[in-house]
């Protein structure tokens, strides 16, 4: 800009204007502060007495004045001790993110670290902890989470909300009392990651166990049952023998027989050693109540599915008839036979009395066992003591309505027999 245009320095420490930059055919030439021309803006700045001109970058005079207030701002002591403290603020924030980066865990190695961390007695259950850790591992790559601090509590509230029966997703399909293991689990391993400071929170507070009838009856019916002893064939058929898998529905028929015709919980069954079977009697101590159960005669399709269990199997330990070499505790061997019958409900269509699917568990056996009794005349507190109960109450509790149609049975039969004897009743 030529030195005419220039404004006179004054004494003053400091001064700053807006200027205008004209071009050599402006006819407001000789006018340094006229402000609507469209020529370049510039910025007149005296400071410790020297004399600058700084560039606005624009023709607008509204933006130079913008410009202008900047470079006010940047020498004003109050609003640059402000500018420090927010720079200041901001690298502490950005050091902060990036401890907090360098810290943060990978979703899958920590469920890594805290399986591989588990204590003997944790690992007991090893089976279903790992069925456990698989579980949340799909669900975190179906939801694109990388990293634990991801999840987000409403959404394991919803995923909870999913496990059902009769869920879509194979992964969610599980009944009340397996949802409460795993809501167990899961809170447990995410508890732990709170305790490693991975997480300042815990994630799976939210999730809930399921309310149900612990113990809930449900007795098959002959045709039920025969159903699900075709389903062991067929579980059988399409094993892969490639892999050398093992015949895991001829055992679990045999098993299925043992509890319908003695009513032993499957731990008992699980756990029965050939020595415990001698001239077609079985006598074992249960593993739950360590009550005896002595000289029980066994029906022959009892004994002829334990009899076609090899004696030498590579999976099997030789002095019993399904305890596995690889299972070391007695606990976890329930937990590993579950999963088999598991996979034995995908060859089923059990239906309850309203036509809803159900799925069989090993329950039901002895439930089948313990009704057929009571349905056939049995007084309750004999059936008690064949199952083993410590209470009598604790057997009313749960087969209370067949005892009731045991009696409404027996009431017709009397009333039937009386009729043939000649009597007449009242309509």
């Amino acid at each position: 800009m030529p030195e005419t245009t220039a404004p006179v320095p004054t004494p003053e420490t400091f001064s700053i204007k807006v200027l205008t930059r004209h071009s050599a055919d402006c006819k407001h030439g000789g006018d340094s502060e006229y402000k609507k021309c469209n020529c370049r803006k510039t910025v007149y700045l005296y400071e410790h007495g020297k004399v600058r001109y700084i560039s606005a970058k624009t023709r607008s005079w509204a933006k130079a004045e913008e410009f202008m207030r900047t470079l006010i701002d940047a020498r004003d002591p109050v609003k640059k001790a402000l500018r420090d403290i927010e720079d200041r603020e901001r690298a502490r924030a950005e050091a902060d993110q990036a401890a907090h980066a360098s810290k943060r865990k990978r979703f899958n190695a920590a469920l890594d670290v805290w399986f591989d961390g588990l204590t003997k007695k944790s690992r007991s259950r090893t089976v279903q902890i790992a069925s456990v850790v698989k579980k949340l591992k799909s669900w975190a790559s179906e939801h694109g989470i990388e990293f634990l601090d991801q999840v987000q509590p409403e959404a394991l509230y919803k995923w909870r909300g999913a496990w059902s029966v009769h869920a879509k997703n194979e992964r969610d399909r599980m009944a009340p009392p397996t949802q409460n293991q795993y809501v167990s689990l899961m809170r447990r391993f995410f508890r732990w990651t709170v305790d490693a400071d991975y997480l300042d929170k815990d994630p799976s507070r939210l999730m809930k166990r399921a309310k149900y009838d612990h113990e809930q009856t449900r007795p098959l019916t002959a045709q039920q049952f025969e159903q699900v002893l075709v389903a062991t064939h067929k579980l059988d058929a399409d094993r892969n023998q490639v892999l050398n898998v093992p015949e895991y529905g001829r055992d679990l028929r045999a098993i299925f027989l043992l509890q319908r015709w003695t009513g032993i919980r499957i731990i008992d069954a699980l756990m029965l050693k050939r020595s415990a079977i001698k001239g077609g009697r079985m006598t074992l101590r249960t593993k739950k109540t360590k009550s005896w159960i002595k000289n029980r005669k066994l029906p022959q399709v009892v004994l002829d599915a334990l009899t076609g269990i090899p004696l030498e199997q590579d999976h099997v330990r030789p002095a019993y008839y399904f305890w596995s070499r690889t299972c070391s505790d007695a606990d976890n061997l329930s937990t590993i036979w579950a999963e088999h019958i598991r996979d034995l409900n995908a060859y089923l269509d059990l239906r309850d009395d309203e036509g809803e699917q159900m799925e069989l568990r090993s329950h039901m056996l002895r439930d089948t066992f313990a009704v057929e009794l009571l349905l056939s005349g049995m007084p309750i507190e004999n059936v008690s003591k064949l199952l083993t109960h410590d209470d009598i109450n604790t057997t009313q509790k749960h087969y209370a309505p067949w005892v009731k149609s045991r009696e409404e049975k027996l009431a017709v039969e009397l009333e039937n027999a009386l009729e043939g004897m000649g009597a007449e009743f009242a309509d």
